[in-house]
């Protein structure tokens, strides 16, 4: 009678520490799902209210407010450096080229996912907003001389710009 008592006290915890391991396991899950959910919601931020909000200290907060200032593209928000501010991706992020943009588009039917791949690619646009039309813009280089942007999800264009202004544009194919 001991042996089966004990057996069944056995019985019970191992059923109890498998549900403890299965719920741990899930809000596990659950919690990388919420952190890529964030981070997609970050990459499509146009103001700046989120990343303040995960802004640490006062240095990041003036360097949220700084870049905020920068309004040489209109309304819209410099998406790739604030998430860089607060931690959200590394500052070694690479950056979209040329010949994947290209390859990326030749290859994907939906233009959702294309900015989905390029994101995959450089993390987040450098910059996003617009009054009426929504721009992605991906520069390139640190010089912010070539960019690829994706106009209201329908098409990507090469754009080439000299002392900010745009010298050349063509549209993207693939080819």
């Amino acid at each position: 009678m001991r042996d089966y008592q004990s057996n069944l006290i056995f019985l019970c915890a191992l059923i109890v520490l498998a549900l403890i391991s299965y719920f741990i396991e899930a809000k596990s899950e659950r919690t990388e799902v919420d952190v890529d959910e964030q981070m997609i919601a970050l990459a499509h931020m146009q103001d700046y209210g989120a990343f303040y909000s995960l802004a640490e200290d006062s240095d990041e907060r003036e360097a949220l407010q700084q870049l905020e200032a920068d309004d040489s593209m209109g309304f819209g928000a410099w998406t790739r450096e604030a998430l860089m501010i607060v931690g959200e991706l590394p500052r070694d992020q690479a950056r979209l080229t040329l010949q994947d943009a290209e390859k990326i588009v030749a290859q994907t039917a939906g233009t959702d996912s294309i900015v989905e791949k390029f994101n995959g690619i450089a993390g987040a646009p450098d910059w996003q907003g617009g009054s009426g039309a929504d721009r992605k813009i991906y520069f390139l280089d640190e010089s912010k001389s070539e960019a690829v942007i994706v106009l209201n999800g329908v098409s990507a264009s090469h754009v080439i710009y000299e002392r900010g202004i745009v010298k050349e544009e063509r549209p993207l194919t693939g080819s």
